[in-house]
C-alpha cells in the first residue's frame, strides 16, 4: 500500500518487522526502511526471509 502512497526514496519505518515482508517492499519499490522487531526469533526467520527473496 504504501507504493501509492510515497514518493521513491521515502523512508518507510516498520517498529514491528516480522517476517521482513514490509522491507521486501520497500526495497522492491525503491524505498529506504527501518525496521525493529523485539522478539528474537522473528529477527532470525525474517533474516532468512529477506536474504531468500531479496
Amino acid at each position: 500500500m504504501f507504493g501509492f502512497t510515497t514518493q521513491p526514496d521515502v523512508l518507510v519505518a516498520d517498529p514491528f518487522a516480522g517476517s521482513q515482508t514490509t522491507a521486501l517492499a520497500a526495497e522492491r519499490l525503491n524505498r529506504r526502511r527501518v525496521t525493529t522487531e523485539m522478539h528474537k526469533e522473528y529477527v532470525q526467520n525474517g533474516f532468512e526471509h529477506f536474504k531468500m527473496n531479496h
